[in-house]
């Protein structure tokens, strides 16, 4: 290799160099008695909360696992049948035949006051083109509340 090949680092000026003395490595860094005792607490007690988070994760996912273990009961599929003939089917009949008789009473409710001006198909005996509007929406989602929105104000039930 010859000199002018070969790569130097930078020289800094002398100043400069002089100034980077106080930061080797060979000499230690001096704090003050309080900031030197507050570091140690400090450090003291990031180490225990640490150690106590650690303990209580432990704790919980153990406990955790219990409880699905014991909790978690599998269902036959004969169990869920018996109960959706025995139970689902009962409510959902008594469901369609609530929001039937609903709609049959507003029905009823729109010809009176309107004088007949908005009939559904069935009351005219089918042949009758007008539209009948919805007087409400029902909205159902899992793990949400069951919603029932009112379309027009004139149509909420006196309970409300």
């Amino acid at each position: 290799a010859t000199p002018q090949t070969q790569k130097h680092p930078p020289q800094l000026p002398q100043q400069h160099q002089q100034n980077q003395n106080h930061t080797s490595p060979t000499r230690k860094r001096t704090l003050r008695a309080g900031t030197v005792s507050k570091t140690k607490a400090t450090a003291n007690s990031v180490a225990q909360s640490t150690k106590l988070t650690q303990i209580r994760q432990a704790a919980y996912h153990e406990k955790k696992k219990s409880q699905s273990s014991k909790n978690k009961r599998h269902f036959t599929q004969e169990e869920l049948i018996m109960e959706a003939i025995q139970k689902t089917e009962i409510e959902n009949a008594k469901w369609l035949f609530a929001r039937k008789r609903r709609k049959e009473e507003v029905a009823l409710k729109d010809n009176r006051t309107s004088g007949g001006g908005k009939k559904s198909k069935a009351a005219s005996g089918g042949s009758s083109d007008a539209t009948v509007t919805p007087v409400s929406r029902f909205y159902s989602r899992r793990g949400c509340h069951n919603i029932l929105t009112f379309m027009d104000m004139d149509h909420l039930p006196d309970i409300l």
